[in-house]
């Protein structure tokens, strides 16, 4: 059996990493099979390739629209940045629980998440970090307008096709009414 080097399974790593993000996104079964082999390969080498393997996991989770275990996976990565005062992986666990908060539908959450990863990266400086952020806030706020546009306009057909109902129970009326009316003067 062949032991791997340290700097074998940085490679491994990063290769594990890259394979498994473009899978989610091509064929999330896959990808599965990857993250699980490639945390295996790193097992226990640092708490921060382990976060980043949560992270991945959430996200495959995320895609598979298993939104449970993406939330579980999402806050296992945020205790752990905490835990290990990693800041650096703090803003991609806010993400991930904001894209999560967003898939649901939970706006006013999917939008605390994305500001506190928005204030960290101002904190600590990490100005390229800010571009996916603001893209995230600028999603849920357009996804938070059109369903308030959407409950809006569902209302406002409601309430036109309960005037319409009314409008022609009432024409109805009107017209026995009118029939009534003109047998009686026959």
């Amino acid at each position: 059996t062949y032991t791997l080097k340290n700097k074998d399974k940085k490679y491994l790593k990063s290769y594990y990493e890259t394979l498994a993000s473009v899978q989610i996104l091509t064929n999330p079964d896959l990808a599965k099979k990857t993250l699980d082999i490639g945390r295996k390969v790193t097992a226990n080498d640092s708490p921060g390739i382990d976060n980043h393997y949560t992270l991945l996991y959430s996200t495959y989770y995320l895609k598979k629209k298993n939104y449970q275990k993406a939330e579980f996976y999402a806050k296992e990565a945020l205790e752990t940045s905490f835990k290990n005062n990693n800041h650096f992986q703090t803003i991609p666990a806010y993400m991930a629980l904001s894209e999560l908060k967003l898939a649901v539908g939970d706006y006013p959450q999917a939008r605390i998440f994305a500001q506190k990863a928005l204030d960290l990266g101002k904190q600590k400086g990490w100005f390229l970090s800010l571009k996916p952020i603001t893209d995230l806030l600028l999603s849920i706020y357009k996804k938070e307008a059109n369903n308030k546009f959407l409950l809006n306009c569902s209302n406002c057909i409601h309430s036109l096709t309960t005037a319409s109902a009314a409008i022609r129970s009432s024409s109805m009326n009107c017209a026995i009414v009118l029939k009534i009316k003109s047998y009686r003067t026959v």
